[in-house]
């Protein structure tokens, strides 16, 4: 014989709590610090930028938040960069240019070892660099002018 039988059971409920709600207005960096390194080179690369200030804005819990990024610094204490870019946490919808102005082409001998298979002793290079994250879809658009001149 089967008897089947039926527990009723009363589990408590949970108090169900607010969803938390948070905004930023603007976050400030100030005299900061990124290191930035590509081992994926015969010769590893790696960038230093120092006194990096800028702000962060539209931190935020609404589900369509826009993070608005405005940072300028030096790499190496001698080429500025400015990096300014919008992210959509929710999405992952992104779009950033990072503009590099004047920065000593001996730094960047790993990457003309790789790919121009010289090393570069002397000049400058200005590089603009254009990344666009939207759908998972990756769309970048770089743009250099190298001065060998001097």
């Amino acid at each position: 014989m089967i008897f089947l039988s039926r527990l009723k059971t009363t589990a408590k409920k949970e108090e169900q709590k607010p969803p938390t709600h948070y905004q930023v207005n603007k976050f400030l960096i100030t005299n900061s610090t990124s290191d930035f390194s590509d081992l994926s080179l015969i010769l590893p690369f790696s960038a230093h930028i120092t006194q990096l200030n800028g702000s962060v804005r539209g931190i935020s819990s609404k589900k369509n938040a826009e993070y608005d990024i405005n940072l300028d610094g030096r790499v190496a204490n001698i080429s500025p960069v400015i990096i300014k870019g919008l992210i959509t946490p929710s999405t992952g919808n992104s779009a950033f240019t990072l503009d590099f102005k004047s920065m000593p082409l001996p730094m960047i001998t790993p990457y003309m070892a790789d790919f121009a298979g010289r090393k570069i002793e002397k000049g400058n290079m200005t590089l603009n660099l254009q990344y666009k994250i939207k759908e998972r879809q990756l769309e970048a658009s770089n743009k250099l002018l190298t001065d060998v001149t001097q």
